[in-house]
């Protein structure tokens, strides 16, 4: 049992309100929602009623709380952390597979190291539920390669944007595709090959989408063959021979250096950026300085050819 999770209950016990203990425990909103449903999902039934905006303990609440309050008790007697009356703040951050896997493993171990007094969660997936979660404010941060996802323009537009490097698209196929002895692909020559696609929520798949707007196509012009959740399965598939695909040159290159699979450059006018998103947009201190970071990593990082995304 998680004895964050314990402390978020029982002050939210007291509070009513998710704000108030944001407050009072020093982390974010997101992160009190985060740990309060991770702690229902570990019990299997919820502690709080949501049918108001104000939060109401229910019965199982009630009876809960009496030996939530005993395990914290006890459980502080041996941390050192609670001991010194000492709780570190939070910053939960949502991405998608691109940052998650090339870029936020070494950054966040970073901050860390520098930050000693502030923890990162991260979850991972796609670029639409990487927004939804920011919009519901169950994350403070979102790495993103799309943001071209129109039900939340108005509500995006009101958060921290940061462009922080350009991803770039490429055409892949099994090796041997005679398309691959061309210099570039166009759009149009999709129409000619089996063609494996993504799921709608994928910020790729937006980007791929709209550089088939600008070609005068959509994905109705395209022979799809399979439709599959995220890059890695759909480099997986190309490898096996299965059609072709378009995706992004990190998430594909070790299979091309492993001679797997082959590549051309796309021919479009469509950039393609991975994207920094601030819910708070500079209004709260502890992710203003992860976010701060960020930018100083990638300065100082990306740009000297240290990491590469």
């Amino acid at each position: 049992m998680n004895l964050d999770y314990l402390e978020v209950f029982l002050d939210l016990s007291k509070s009513g309100n998710m704000h108030k203990t944001a407050i009072n425990l020093g982390l974010t909103e997101a992160t009190v929602s985060y740990r309060l449903k991770q702690l229902e999902d570990m019990l299997g039934k919820e502690l709080f009623s949501r049918d108001a905006r104000k939060l109401e303990i229910t019965q199982f609440g009630k009876e809960f709380y009496t030996d939530a309050i005993q395990v914290v008790s006890i459980m502080s007697r041996y941390s050192k952390r609670h001991a010194e009356s000492h709780v570190p703040k939070t910053i939960k951050v949502s991405s998608g597979e691109i940052a998650a896997i090339y870029l936020l493993p070494g950054l966040i171990k970073s901050f860390r190291d520098k930050n000693m007094d502030i923890s990162v969660d991260m979850e991972i997936g796609s670029s639409h539920e990487t927004i939804q979660k920011l919009v519901d404010a169950k994350s403070d941060v979102g790495f993103a390669v799309s943001l071209d996802f129109p039900e939340f323009h108005s509500v995006i537009s009101k958060m921290g944007i940061t462009e922080l490097t350009d991803i770039e698209l490429i055409f892949i196929a099994p090796v041997g595709c005679e398309f691959l002895n061309r210099k570039i692909l166009r759009p149009k020559d999709l129409t000619e090959m089996p063609y494996i696609s993504r799921y709608s929520s994928s910020g790729v798949q937006a980007q791929i989408e709209k550089i088939l707007r600008r070609a005068g196509m959509s994905e109705n012009d395209l022979k799809i063959v399979f439709r599959l959740e995220n890059s890695s399965s759909v480099i997986n598939a190309v490898s096996e021979g299965l059609g072709v695909s378009i995706v992004a040159m990190v998430q594909a290159e070790k299979q091309i250096k492993n001679g797997y699979i082959g590549w051309l450059p796309i021919e479009t006018d469509v950039k393609t950026n991975l994207s920094l998103v601030d819910r708070w947009n500079g209004t709260n201190e502890t992710v203003s300085k992860f976010v701060s970071f960020v930018k100083f990593y990638m300065g100082n990082y990306l740009n000297r050819g240290m990491i590469k995304v």
